[in-house]
């Protein structure tokens, strides 16, 4: 059995002649995954032309302004990314970002509170 070329084709055209078609087909694989850095989301495409941050819920929301390769939310919700090459654009799945005011990591190794015990009294 002779190997199938898949790239080129010939096809009979309406008045019986033969047409060679070739079709040149470029597979690109957008990196279509968000990973959390610390505050922000980051879209692990950093090949991309250009990105947009997006929230989602019951309608896509472009968040103005939020053009680049990471994000850092303000408010606890799903988000998402638009990532583009020079060719084309797709869509991440939307991912779930919680947020805290205050990171993990300084409440638990800087953030003291003094005076503990107090006296009841409060400085209003």
């Amino acid at each position: 059995m002779q190997p199938v070329d898949l790239t080129a084709d010939t096809m009979p055209n309406a008045v019986g002649c033969d047409s060679v078609i070739t079709l040149n087909l470029s597979i690109i694989n957008l990196d279509l995954t968000i990973s959390e850095s610390n505050d922000s989301l980051v879209s692990n495409d950093l090949t991309a032309k250009s990105y947009q941050w997006i929230i989602c819920g019951n309608s896509i929301e472009i968040i103005d302004g939020a053009e680049s390769a990471s994000y850092q939310p303000i408010s606890t919700g799903y988000y998402a990314v638009i990532v583009t090459d020079s060719i084309c654009s797709d869509t991440s799945e939307c991912k779930e970002f919680n947020f805290t005011s205050i990171a993990e990591s300084i409440v638990n190794s800087t953030l003291n509170i003094y005076p503990n015990p107090t006296t009841g009294h409060s400085l209003h």
